[in-house]
């Protein structure tokens, strides 16, 4: 791990082994999390490429780190659509993938992640999934998946989500300037979200960028 994050206590989730009664502990916060009676933070990273202006600054990390992430089995669903339904699509699906890991008496690994294979600024493409410690059973949109082995370029992002296209958009230019041969295929993790407190201060994502 890098020693930076390791002084700041911003551990990367890939790093990390949850145990599993935190695990639980966090498919219950999840739950107190968006609902349909209230308002969701969702995030929305791949609209770096579109010309909405992001309503925070940036907060990332200024140096990045080459990380070879491991393979690591995942309750997913894939989804394909129109970013105007992002925010109501995420907050279901999340939902729709810790209710089937409860009724199979299992509980999430580790905190969940989006793998987005192509950058669209009106087309979201990417599988939501949780971290899992066996293979979940196919249950309606669910499926048991695997999020692959790479070899990636990885920072971190501090604070809301609505925050990630101003970082997505910092990192893209530190990884341009860098000259880091990426694919199409990136990444975010949510390693602290709502589901820890009310201050997104606090909350803290992953972005990390596939190498080709």
């Amino acid at each position: 791990m890098d020693a930076r994050y390791r002084e700041q206590n911003v551990p990367y989730a890939t790093d990390t082994v949850v145990p599993m009664s935190s695990a639980r502990a966090s498919l219950r916060a999840w739950r107190m999390g968006p609902t349909s009676k209230a308002p969701c933070e969702v995030p929305f990273g791949p609209v770096i490429l579109s010309n909405l202006r992001p309503a925070r600054r940036a907060d990332v990390s200024e140096d990045l780190e080459i990380h070879e992430s491991p393979a690591e089995p995942a309750a997913v669903i894939h989804l394909t659509i129109p970013r105007a339904e992002m925010k109501a699509a995420f907050p279901r699906a999340i939902h729709e993938i810790l209710d089937t890991l409860e009724t199979q008496g299992m509980a999430p690994a580790g905190p969940p992640y989006a793998r987005h294979f192509r950058f669209d600024p009106d087309t979201f493409d990417f599988e939501l999934g949780f971290p899992t410690e066996g293979s979940v059973e196919p249950s309606g949109r669910v499926e048991a998946g695997e999020l692959p082995a790479a070899r990636v370029v990885r920072t971190i992002h501090r604070g809301a989500y609505d925050g990630l296209p101003a970082a997505w958009e910092a990192f893209h230019k530190q990884v341009q300037a860098g000259g880091f041969p990426v694919g199409e295929e990136f990444r975010e993790r949510y390693v602290v979200g709502p589901e820890s407190g009310p201050d997104p201060e606090q909350w803290r994502t992953e972005l990390s960028w596939v190498l080709s």
